[in-house]
């Protein structure tokens, strides 16, 4: 519950400082501290512009927390890998993702139908979530989902606010180069920097998880096969 309470909290501070980067630059105002209590102390001298740049920069922030809150998860991963299909982590668990940096072969002999489904990609999540059933509450698994949430929601809040500054731009054809480069460089910077790292959380996700079963103790299908090997090797020393 602390973990949801500290994700919505962030991510409405993010979206709020965006709102105001936004408002700003409708205002044709450099960002900044200074700049915004400027606007608000010469509120009657800036109408009805102001009224204007913070209806449409409130209307934008509410949307995106609104977007945050309720848009299904499957369409918020495909947003990140800009995958239409098979986005999630989890899909590319065994094969075509990124590599975790240890053998899943015991995984793949424990869960044969990986492999004879050719890394069929919907075979691989079926099996991956199961793990992940298992181990969700293991500490490493868990704080990783966390990040991977919360990643992937500043990363949608970025990739909205980006869209309505490219969208506002034309509109604002009179503001000096120089301040649309700086504002180019704030919303495109975070926006490149929280996909990269919404897709390396997603990544850790994927890899935790197996590493995370491949850790346990002797149970079930794979703790078999490691007692199968331990009695095959015993068989030989004798």
């Amino acid at each position: 519950m602390k973990n949801i309470l500290l994700k919505r909290i962030l991510c409405s501070v993010f979206t709020a400082v965006n709102t105001v980067l936004l408002y700003l630059f409708l205002l044709q105002l450099p960002f900044g501290v200074d700049a915004f209590s400027f606007s608000l102390q010469h509120w009657s001298k800036l109408s009805p512009r102001i009224e204007f740049a913070a209806i449409i920069s409130l209307v934008i922030g509410i949307t995106t927390l609104i977007l945050v809150r309720y848009l299904d998860g499957e369409w918020k991963s495909k947003l990140v890998y800009f995958r239409p299909r098979f986005a999630q982590p989890g899909y590319r668990a065994f094969f075509g993702g990124r590599d975790p940096g240890f053998d899943r072969s015991p995984l793949e002999k424990a869960y044969p139908e990986v492999r004879d489904s050719a890394y069929n990609p919907q075979v691989q999540m079926r099996v991956w979530k199961r793990l992940y059933t298992k181990y969700a509450n293991a500490s490493l698994v868990n704080g990783t989902y966390h990040s991977w949430v919360l990643l992937r929601n500043l990363y949608l809040v970025s990739l909205v606010f980006l869209l309505a500054f490219l969208l506002a731009w034309p509109l604002n054809f009179s503001v000096p180069a120089v301040l649309v480069l700086s504002y180019i460089f704030i919303f495109g910077a975070q926006f490149l920097f929280l996909m990269f790292s919404a897709r390396g959380a997603g990544s850790r996700l994927e890899c935790n998880v197996l590493a995370e079963a491949l850790a346990i103790k002797p149970a079930g299908k794979l703790g078999a096969a490691r007692k199968s090997k331990k009695r095959k090797a015993a068989g030989r020393k004798d």
